[in-house]
């Protein structure tokens, strides 16, 4: 039986969880069967699947517990989500927690959610809608569908998933996908930036999408330590500069393009900021927070 799309979302990220329905427990991630007091037997009662009272009691209840083992305790939190036919359970080992990664996680999932549930009831109303309107909300749909496919990614990298990014490479790439005024420094035709190229893009894509939409005439600079997303439209107003970039912060949309380019630049270690555009827009740079100790050359 293939997984849907919200089983295939959180076994990609690597989420502890499983699905009850009447009872029985049909669905286990790869990261919960690894859990040591579940035993996935697949369309089993929840009896069978965690033998220990006092955890199916805590697991009903959405509590967090403590499990004691011969090695010692260890602490667990868990979040039901009741779906309208199953009842999605969620489980993290907080007993060393460093990093709130996995909340982050489940966070992205459950917007990647959302998101397409509303698209699924906008599509399904689509007929209803006539022309010039129609062909907006296609294209609003086309965006969040975007959106949320970034998200997912986007959770599911990190920053130990680098490469090599050729400046040149990715201004032709931004070029011939935005059909944007692109300008390269000479002294970049070598640069190599030491990061992922998928998150790279994201930045870039969703900084460049918000210029086309918003600003007018957009231009992109490549240099050996920075990029830059430049227009010329009405700017941005003062009163949003303390959470431009967290998410659902906008001035006409869905106000995830921004948090989502800082957030993947927040993963590579690279620093997003912006500055007013002279004498109207807005200018976006991307850059490298410091270069003495990387090899932007492509020399070996």
């Amino acid at each position: 039986m293939s997984l849907n799309l919200e089983e295939t979302i959180l076994e990609e990220l690597g989420i502890a969880a499983f699905t009850i329905e009447s009872g029985n427990v049909h669905f286990a991630t790869t990261a919960m069967t690894l859990v040591p007091w579940f035993s996935f037997v697949k369309g089993a009662s929840l009896t069978v699947n965690i033998r220990r009272p006092d955890v199916r009691r805590a697991l009903t209840e959405g509590k967090p517990m403590i499990v004691k083992t011969p090695k010692g305790d260890s602490v667990w939190s868990v979040k039901p989500f009741a779906f309208q036919d199953r009842t999605l359970v969620v489980v993290r080992d907080v007993t060393h927690e460093k990093h709130d990664q996995e909340w982050s996680k489940l966070l992205s999932y459950h917007v990647v959610h959302e998101i397409r549930n509303a698209l699924n009831n906008i599509v399904l109303a689509m007929e209803m809608i006539e022309e010039p309107f129609k062909s907006k909300v296609e294209s609003s749909i086309s965006r969040l569908e975007r959106l949320a496919q970034q998200l997912a990614r986007l959770a599911s990298l990190s920053e130990e998933t680098r490469g090599q990014v050729f400046l040149v490479e990715l201004a032709t790439y931004v070029q011939d996908a935005f059909d944007v005024s692109v300008s390269l420094q000479p002294d970049c035709a070598t640069a190599v930036w030491p990061v992922n190229k998928d998150l790279l893009t994201i930045a870039l894509t969703n900084l460049l999408e918000n210029a086309q939409v918003y600003g007018k005439d957009p231009s992109v600079t490549f240099g050996p330590t920075f990029i830059t997303v430049s227009d010329k439209g009405p700017g941005l107003p003062a009163s949003i500069m303390e959470s431009l970039f967290k998410p659902f912060v906008t001035t006409g949309n869905v106000g995830l393009g921004l948090f989502l380019a800082k957030r993947a630049c927040e993963i590579m270690g690279l620093i997003l900021s912006y500055k007013p555009n002279y004498p109207s827009g807005a200018v976006f740079t991307i850059s490298l927070p410091s270069t003495p100790n990387m090899d932007l050359g492509g020399g070996s």
